[in-house]
């Protein structure tokens, strides 16, 4: 072991003050490699790049919000600014100008700093707004149905009990169920459903049973997949199956290793996967394409309600 060095033959680096000099370990560091190990571009480039992609997706909201008009004007004015750097291609830049950690791409770094800030504040402002709105809606649409505000036939003068009386009569008529027990009170205990009512008890009874025959037609489908019926026992039946089947692929698998012939049969296998591979994608889009197709009649009907509620 050697011993360990007194502080007087310590060599300290004249630049980075450490042990270690620095001029031969690591290249200078620069700052815009920060953030990578080996002082390499490569990094740091990969997440301009992922930053760049976030912002222009944020753009391309915006615009979709706008409209076309914008964009186009915008896409003009790039394509104009491209054909002029072009022109100047020619010259050198000169120090404050352009290019990679210059004067002007701090500043114009600094500026979409800004305006990606006030747009977020924007936005946040919007969904403030929208949410007041909603909720002053909601208000307006509580005073219609109490027969405040509107006062449509005479609503106004009518109490909460009798409101609820009539509510209680249409809902019991749109049910179309007599309430069981005599009174008010028992009628509203089964209404609320907290286990009395004889409804409630044979509605529980009809779960249960589905859920044991859901089990059962489990179980039996589980025991023909392994190919046995209803009354065989365990021992036999699926297991001989599969043992046949193993010894099978074993066989095969052999005169792979052997060759011979192997190449044309693996082909042909290749083939119907690909196909397979095709049919199962293809039916996926269509059920894709179903599904999109359902949320859009969804939506149109929820609109439809909402335009006739109004």
């Amino acid at each position: 072991r050697r011993p360990r060095p007194s502080a007087d033959w310590i060599w300290i680096c004249p630049l980075s003050s450490r042990r270690r000099d620095c001029t031969t370990a690591r290249p200078t560091p620069r700052p815009e490699r920060a953030g990578t190990a080996k002082g390499g571009e490569k990094k740091g480039r990969k997440r301009r790049g992922k930053k760049e992609e976030g912002r222009r997706r944020e753009e391309e909201e915006e615009e979709r919000k706008k409209g076309g008009r914008e964009r186009e004007r915008r896409r003009e004015g790039e394509r104009k600014e491209k054909e002029e750097g072009r022109e100047r291609g020619g010259r050198r830049r000169k120090k404050g100008e352009g290019g990679r950690g210059g004067r002007r791409e701090r500043k114009e770094k600094r500026r979409e700093k800004r305006r990606r800030e006030r747009r977020r504040k924007e936005r946040e402002e919007e969904r403030r707004r929208g949410k007041r709105k909603e909720k002053e809606k909601e208000k307006e649409r509580g005073k219609e149905k109490r027969g405040g505000g509107k006062g449509e036939e005479g609503k106004e003068g009518r109490g909460k009990r009798e409101r609820k009386e009539e509510r209680g009569g249409k809902k019991e008529e749109r049910k179309g169920k007599k309430k069981e027990g005599g009174g008010r009170e028992e009628g509203k205990k089964e209404r609320r459903g907290r286990g009395g009512g004889r409804r409630e008890r044979e509605k529980e009874r009809g779960r249960e049973e589905g859920r044991r025959k859901g089990k059962e037609r489990e179980k039996r489908r589980k025991r023909e997949k392994k190919g046995r019926k209803e009354g065989e026992g365990k021992e036999r039946g699926g297991k001989e199956r599969r043992g046949k089947k193993r010894k099978k692929e074993r066989k095969g698998r052999r005169r792979k290793k052997k060759g011979g012939g192997g190449e044309e049969r693996r082909g042909k296998g290749e083939e119907e996967r690909k196909g397979r591979k095709e049919e199962g994608r293809r039916k996926k889009e269509k059920e894709k394409e179903g599904k999109r197709r359902k949320e859009k009649e969804k939506r149109k009907k929820e609109k439809e309600r909402e335009k006739g509620k109004r």
